[in-house]
């Protein structure tokens, strides 16, 4: 379970020790801050399915302000269904930005 913890530069090296980790049919979760994604979240899904991993699931958490929606997390849920990893592709999001208050 990745929740809000693929803050560091090396968030590829977490993927693929999940996926060296997990057993075949294996489930990895991962939730993170929509604003991670740029909205392109299927990006994000293709690169993972590229290591060896199949998305079962994704939500996307909002919230109604000024009665419009707005996408604060997505979940995903990836399920392992190769025991070698497809490749070694370099999974990237945008930097987490902190609002000064």
């Amino acid at each position: 379970i990745f929740c809000l913890s693929l803050m560091g530069t090396n968030l590829t090296d977490f993927i693929h020790e999940a996926h060296r980790i997990l057993r075949l049919r294996g489930t990895m979760k991962i939730v993170e801050i929509a604003s991670r994604f740029e909205n392109q979240p299927q990006k994000f899904i293709r690169k993972i399915e590229s290591i060896g991993f199949q998305c079962s699931k994704t939500n996307s958490l909002e919230e109604k302000t000024n009665n419009a929606p707005s996408i604060y997390f997505y979940t995903f849920d990836f399920v392992k269904i190769s025991e070698e990893m497809k490749s070694k592709s370099i999974v990237t999001l945008a930097p987490c930005l902190h609002k000064k208050r």
